[in-house]
């Protein structure tokens, strides 16, 4: 299966990722349509947890062998773990600005909420700097494939 890149990004897309989304329900479970409530970005939220803790036992050093490939596979897995991680930086942006409508602080705690608004941007230009990272380790697993 040949590979696309994105000379933009400079990095690979699988040419069925949105086939495989369509064939897991990923798609028909989180329509990008929506709906939007509360409890659905929460249990969103909580999944991408409870997924990222599937993957953290998936590629222990006892189980990696058979769970992540070599090759294709394994250039295929450090495009998706960098475009869903890069993904966290608008989210995290998006969620700054609401935390931002939604801090309206007593006086005393005025630095708890330019604390909170700091380390959000903290955080979302830390996951850009590991983004960038993410995109050199991806291009070198497609040149060694």
């Amino acid at each position: 299966m040949e590979w696309t890149f994105s000379s933009e990004a400079g990095v690979g897309i699988h040419p069925d990722a949105t086939q495989l989304h369509t064939e897991h329900g990923i798609d028909d479970r989180w329509s990008i349509a929506g709906p939007y409530t509360a409890d659905r970005v929460l249990l969103a939220a909580e999944e991408i947890d409870e997924l990222t803790r599937y993957l953290a036992h998936a590629t222990l050093p006892e189980r990696a062998h058979v769970a992540v490939t070599c090759g294709k596979d394994l250039c295929r897995l450090i495009s998706a773990l960098r475009s869903g991680v890069g993904r966290l930086d608008q989210v995290l942006v998006q969620i700054r600005h609401r935390a931002q409508e939604c801090v309206a602080p007593p006086e005393d705690a005025e630095d708890e909420a330019a604390l909170l608004l700091a380390d959000l941007d903290s955080a979302a230009e830390r996951i850009r700097d590991a983004v960038a990272t993410m995109a050199s380790a991806h291009r070198s697993a497609a040149r060694i494939q």
